[in-house]
């Protein structure tokens, strides 16, 4: 009689196998003892549907001994279908051994492989199985075995049986395909490493790592110039300049083997810090516009071998933006412009244009490189900018109240030489920008 303790243990040593070997190791599967002979249920669902397997077992009295391979089987254990549940008989009795406890191990063997093998490949020729890691000097690599060809984590072991194997390695693009012999031995592990000479590949990737660097953003850079529409009324002619102190991009071009778009996310730190000049009645004024702290975000599609690009993209920021006038001497009464008066515990104080809000943009972009690494575009697109609009206030009157020689709050004063909107940015306006930059 086979205790539940045999059955029990062959799950169990053949889950710990399968957490170490995936390629090729069957993760499911229950043996039971009935009447004389095991009736072993195999799960082959989390193999390829559109493969075909042969299917192996082994099994051994205990740790002190070797695996032997089952030969007295019955059932779909031969050229059976990936994705596919199958009941094989094991009849002890046929080779000679006795209905005891067993360890057993299985591997489902992929037949699409089988012209790896350099001698022909026989069922009842294989007697063991081995193991061998794949591992290469570039990413993005996979490997031929036969007629089947896959990509393997270098954390992978390869069950194969036993013999001389030629495996073919595809690395990504720019470079030749590499084939190698290794041998497997009996229950053994070996490795085999492909290296290709770095050094004598072609410029992709040369010219990937570029375009990868200009995209994951850097310190300083870049510098725009733009030109804005749909304007105040009172305000014409107006342009901007803007630096970068921090920005930084995440995408997928780094480990690109071939030329294609990429999602990308990012953040920046006073990422836009933005001198504007414009025309007030033919006076020309300036103001600052500074995103604090934004993130960036859209889709990016290289062209003509990474020499250039075409980026759609958004971003959201938090923003303070000056007013044109924060005073105004108008008759020789000199104006305050003042977005909020408070009086707390005997102290008054009063607030300019200078306070936090958001801003959003949304462009298109069109980028050239320039030399090694450095890019211009040209983009266009919309702002919108949400800004804490004030009031005029005459100005002696406001220091007054904050010196409480005034009780109440001054009233708010409309003239005509008084800007009525006094922001260069409000709501939704229209740009052109044109960027310099080695870094996007």
């Amino acid at each position: 009689m086979v205790s539940a303790l045999a059955r029990i243990l062959a799950c169990l040593v053949l889950f710990m196998m399968a957490s170490v070997c995936l390629a090729q190791q069957i993760s499911s599967y229950n043996a039971v003892a009935v009447n004389g002979r095991y009736e072993i249920t195999v799960d082959l669902s989390s193999f390829d549907a559109d493969s075909r397997y042969d299917i192996f077992l082994f099994a051994r009295r205990d740790r002190s001994s070797n695996w032997e391979k089952l030969r007295a089987l019955g059932g779909a254990y031969i050229n059976t279908a990936g994705g596919s549940r199958v009941l094989i008989l094991w009849e002890p009795i046929l080779e000679l051994k006795e209905m005891r406890d067993y360890e057993f191990n299985a591997f489902a063997f992929n037949r699409s492989m089988a012209n790896g093998l350099l001698e022909p490949y026989l069922y009842d020729a294989v007697d063991s199985f081995g193991f061998v890691s794949l591992s290469s000097n570039t990413p993005n690599t996979s490997y031929t075995i036969g007629d089947h060809t896959e990509a393997y984590s270098e954390r992978t072991r390869l069950a194969l049986p036993t013999g001389i194997w030629r495996i073919t390695g595809l690395p990504r693009a720019d470079f030749n395909s590499l084939q190698q012999e290794v041998t497997v031995n009996a229950w053994q592990s070996s490795r085999l490493v492909f290296n290709w000479q770095i050094e004598q590949s072609s410029s992709f990737q040369r010219r990937r790592d570029s375009f990868a660097n200009y995209v994951s953003g850097g310190l300083i850079f870049p510098f725009n110039a733009r030109i804005y529409a749909n304007l105040p009324p009172e305000i014409s002619d107006l342009k901007s300049f803007s630096a970068c102190a921090l920005k930084a991009t995440f995408s997928h071009f780094g480990s690109q083997s071939s030329q294609r778009p990429s999602l990308y996310l990012g953040v920046g730190v006073a990422d836009n810090v933005s001198l504007m000049q414009g025309v007030y009645k033919d006076q020309k004024v300036n103001a600052y516009n500074l995103d604090l702290l934004s993130m960036h975000t859209g889709l990016m599609i290289p062209v003509f071998r990474y020499g250039a690009f075409l980026n759609l993209g958004g971003r959201a920021s938090l923003n303070i933006q000056r007013a044109i006038f924060e005073e105004r001497l108008v008759n020789n009464v000199r104006y305050s412009y003042i977005t909020g008066f408070y009086d707390d515990e005997g102290s008054r104080t009063t607030t300019g244009s200078d306070k936090l809000n958001f801003a959003g943009e949304a462009s298109a972009q069109l980028g050239i490189k320039l030399g090694k690494s450095w890019y211009v575009s040209v983009s266009a697109g919309a702002r919108y900018s949400k800004v804490t609009y004030g009031q005029w206030y005459n100005k002696d009157q406001v220091l007054d109240w904050e010196n409480y020689n005034l009780s109440n709050t001054p009233a708010a004063v409309t003239n005509s030489n008084l800007p009525i909107e006094n922001y260069f940015l409000a709501g939704i306006n229209y740009f052109v920008n044109v960027n310099l930059s080695p870094f996007f």
